[in-house]
């Protein structure tokens, strides 16, 4: 059975990494919300993408780690909504599970608020972390032994490559990983049941990455997917 994941919640009607995205995503049946974390210039984990202020009505050349927690709470979304911090969204979801994307611009500070201020053992067992720099990876795996992670994205891409040339792959690279296979490839249908068979034959589970409309989710599903990430409703 697919498991399906509301890419930083539902965005149909809702601005991304917020309570009404995901709501929607709740409402609409996702089993995991994703989203991203950054750590504000106070401490506090926000639930942000980007590393500038635009999308909040803010400068481009403002980042999210130079503002406080109450700066955040005053802006507000083109689209509506304001943004969400990691305590209030792990009180909010904990009926579900849990995709965090630990950006890399303030990955140390957020692994350190992680460890101070967030009770890890039951984090760790609700989510999946997603990192950029293998070293911000190894460290969580240290502070947080029974972490799960997604392989990052040049794992992703290197590996991806090779089972879909049919290249040799060592199995010790990919046993018990998930990793991310986006639909197309320069422009070409990517997804088959026999390239999904080829991960899974090396101990590998595949997650539909960012399918961009219903025909590509339907090909992701097709393929045998264990897992998509989607801006789309489930169909």
């Amino acid at each position: 059975m697919t498991i399906w994941i509301g890419h930083r919640g539902y965005r149909d009607k809702h601005s991304e990494n917020t309570f009404g995205a995901f709501d929607a995503a709740v409402e609409h049946g996702f089993q995991m919300i994703e989203t991203d974390l950054r750590t504000t210039a106070d401490d506090h984990i926000i639930l942000y993408h980007d590393p500038d202020l635009e999308k909040l009505g803010g400068s481009r050349h403002a980042c999210i780690e130079q503002i406080t927690r109450q700066e955040a709470k005053k802006m507000r979304y083109a689209c509506g909504g304001e943004p969400v911090f990691l305590d209030e969204f792990i009180n909010r979801y904990r009926s579900c599970r849990w995709v965090f994307d630990i950006k890399s611009r303030s990955g140390w500070q957020t692994l350190k608020v992680l460890k101070s201020r967030f009770d890890l053992s039951s984090i760790a067992n609700n989510s999946i972390f997603l990192f950029d720099k293998f070293i911000h990876e190894r460290t969580m795996r240290k502070i947080m032994p029974q972490a799960k992670f997604f392989a990052r994205k040049l794992e992703c891409m290197v590996i991806g490559i090779a089972i879909l040339f049919h290249l040799p792959v060592p199995r010790f690279l990919t046993s018990g990983k998930t990793f991310g296979v986006p639909p197309r490839l320069a422009g070409v249908p990517i997804y088959s049941a026999s390239l999904v068979e080829r991960f899974h034959r090396r101990g590998a589970k595949v997650i539909g990455y960012l399918p961009r409309d219903v025909a590509d989710t339907r090909m992701a599903l097709d393929a045998g997917v264990d897992l998509i990430l989607t801006d789309y409703s489930i169909i």
